[in-house]
């Protein structure tokens, strides 16, 4: 996202994870290679998803969702930080 989450951290803000989901379409072996993709689908606001597929050499093995919030040293939800936006803003113009 063009920012690492340690500087997040070290500014203040945290994004922990509300909620979380994932359909398995095929099973992967042990020792398996495999891709895993991840995508922010829309501008972050106060909550906001990432969509996840993991593949192998084949097909699509797997898909999933999670769902975060931006919070403060206090535990309070807030919107996204200037130093995040500033981080992912070119993604949306």
């Amino acid at each position: 996202m063009g920012i690492p989450y340690e500087q997040l951290e070290a500014s203040g803000f945290y994004i922990p994870v509300i909620s979380a989901n994932i359909e398995y379409l095929k099973p992967a072996s042990f020792n398996e290679s495999l891709t895993i993709s991840i995508a922010l689908q829309d501008k972050p606001k106060v909550r906001f998803k990432f969509d996840y597929t993991i593949q192998n050499k084949e097909a699509l093995i797997a898909r999933g969702q999670t769902e975060h919030t931006f919070i403060n040293q206090n535990n309070k939800v807030i919107r996204p930080p200037e130093i995040f936006n500033q981080a992912v803003g070119k993604y949306w113009q």
